[in-house]
């Protein structure tokens, strides 16, 4: 079996910066019908921002855990239902619950506690960060990156499966947006698609054997190619029928979860923006039509997440948008709404920033320091 190659990721997954996962936790999701997202505020709070009218509405709030907690919400695809994980108990013996509510915030469901079985302890300096995605209407996916660990859960029956050692494979292929991840779950909500041990992994849902997928030998280029920094580009994954799809620089790594194949696609369009990327010396993380992108400029010999420069640009004209009150950017995501009119970008320099782009980059809405006061953690 031929292994994913260990470039693709930027750093080893354990030593991940706990740091980075509270930006992580930030990011919006967008509704369905493309007019608002659900965000995450103060560590106990869902909000839904009305971009149009620039307006926020608390639908949500929780009881924040002991230690604090951050988390990224799951939208059901009809727009419905709103889903949460959240970690509790006590850094030795931690357990986390699912919460299921409808749009309007009113709860419908929530799941017994479930024991997490990991030697990985929580680190007692960070508060907890938690993921949570839709496979389909009967399972969710929760994701507890700090212990390296995946749950599938089936609502109905209430029962779950631990998967020990896994993370969505999206949070490898971003240096500076490691958790813009498009959902891990295929559309039908049959499998779901992981990373552990240098394989990319697919698992049946609720709880099949996971399968290694054979890779193909021209993947070992984008894995050397894989390493994001300047002169580079970086997209958000996205769901193409069955297939996953990831755009690295001038290519696309393509995961064929129901004939469980990986194949590599070099396209036109891609090639354009990765030799903009290099000429520029940016790290383009989004594209918002076809001139008009979103990248991130470092300062020559920075490294890593080093603070770099957001820029909205026209590849063509080379017209700058520039954003105000957000420079030193740390960590940057890029979300399409599903009728690719709007993006979200989150944007982390001082203090967090949620700005609503249109397809030419004028912002029609913005976000500020909508974390609100965090959770010390104890």
């Amino acid at each position: 079996m031929r292994r994913f190659s260990g470039y693709l990721v930027s750093v080893p997954v354990l030593c991940m910066a706990a740091v980075i996962f509270i930006f992580a936790a930030c990011t919006g999701t967008w509704t369905p019908d493309s007019k608002s997202f659900v965000y995450s505020s103060g560590g106990n709070a869902i909000m839904l921002r009305d971009f149009a009218n620039k307006r926020s509405k608390k639908l949500v709030s929780l009881a924040a855990p002991p230690k604090g907690s951050i988390f990224q919400i799951g939208v059901r695809d009809d727009g419905k239902q709103l889903a949460v994980l959240r970690v509790h108990g006590t850094k030795e013996n931690p357990f986390v619950r699912f919460r299921v509510f409808d749009i309007a915030g009113k709860p419908l469901h929530t799941s017994p506690d479930i024991k997490l079985k990991t030697e990985v302890k929580l680190n007692n300096e960070f508060s907890r960060f938690e993921f949570c995605y839709w496979a389909g209407t009967k399972y969710l996916i929760g994701i507890v990156p700090q212990l390296s660990c995946m749950i599938s859960y089936e609502i109905e029956k209430k029962e779950h499966h631990i998967f020990d050692g896994m993370i969505p494979l999206s949070m490898l292929m971003h240096e500076m947006a490691p958790w813009s991840s498009v959902t891990p779950a295929s559309p039908d909500g049959s499998k779901f698609i992981a990373y552990k041990e240098n394989e990319i992994q697919i698992v049946p849902l609720p709880k099949g054997e996971p399968r290694a997928v054979e890779i193909p030998k021209s993947s070992e280029k984008v894995a050397i190619d894989a390493r994001a920094g300047p002169g580079s580009v970086r997209l958000r994954g996205y769901w193409e029928k069955h297939t996953l799809v990831f755009p690295v620089n001038s290519v696309e790594l393509r995961i064929d979860c129901k004939n469980e194949s990986v194949s590599i696609r070099e396209t036109e369009r891609l090639k354009r923006l990765f030799e903009h990327a290099k000429e520029a010396k940016s790290l383009l993380v989004g594209q918002l039509s076809k001139d008009w992108v979103v990248e991130a400029i470092k300062e020559p010999g920075a490294q890593g997440t080093d603070s770099a420069t957001l820029r909205i640009h026209n590849i063509k004209t080379k017209q700058d948008k520039p954003i105000p009150k957000v420079d030193q950017v740390m960590h940057i995501a890029v979300t399409p709404a599903p009728d690719r009119k709007h993006f979200l970008v989150f944007a982390f320099s001082q203090s967090p920033t949620f700005l609503v782009l249109d397809t030419e980059g004028n912002v029609v809405d913005r976000v500020d320091n909508f974390l609100g006061q965090l959770p010390n953690p104890q």
